[in-house]
Formats: C-alpha cells, sequence, structure tokens
C-alpha cells in the first residue's frame, strides 16, 4: 500500500476532495491510501509519503519541500483542482509514484 498526501492551507478543502479521491482509488482497486494534510504537518509527516501532491494554494512550498525530502512532488493543475477531476488527481499520484519506481 502506497501513501500519498494531497496538501492544502489547512486541510479542509483537501479533506473534501479525498473523500471523492478514495472512491476513485476504492472503483480502481489501487493499492493507495490518500490522506489530506495541511501544509503546516506536512514536515513532521514526510518519512510517510510515497508521494505528496500540493493544491494550487501551496505550490508555491514546493521548493522547500524539495529541500527537505526527496519524496516524488507535484502540484496539482489548477483547473484540475477547481472542477475537482479525481481520475485526474489519481492519474497524477500513479504518475509519480512510476517515477520513484
Amino acid at each position: 500500500m502506497k501513501k500519498v498526501f494531497i496538501c492544502c492551507a489547512s486541510g479542509v478543502t483537501t479533506g473534501l476532495l479525498v473523500q471523492k479521491i478514495e472512491l476513485e482509488v476504492s472503483k480502481r482497486k489501487l493499492p493507495l491510501e490518500v490522506e489530506a494534510l495541511p501544509i503546516n504537518v506536512l514536515v513532521e509527516r514526510l518519512s510517510e509519503a510515497d508521494a505528496i501532491l500540493l493544491s494550487p494554494q501551496v505550490a508555491f512550498a514546493q521548493s522547500g519541500i524539495r529541500e527537505a525530502s526527496d519524496v516524488p512532488l507535484a502540484s496539482i493543475d489548477p483547473d484540475v483542482y477547481a472542477r475537482a477531476d479525481v481520475a485526474a488527481i489519481v492519474d497524477a499520484a500513479l504518475e509519480l509514484l512510476a517515477s520513484n519506481a
């Protein structure tokens, strides 16, 4: 089971999104655990992640996170995030995980 963190400013917006993502993961029968985290908690839990996706609101933190960890990391496209396109977000997580295989 691979763990993917999806981070935003407070974790609330992504918390709602992750509920929909979990349905997509279940539908595809993927071995993924997806969790919403506020960006300020991410540093404490970096070692738990297999991949990290950042919401557009916290994409600015990408370079700092890269300095702190070599976990695969990407920002979610703002249009994908705004549409709550969970299939595209799951695909992005799978691409990140594949890049680290």
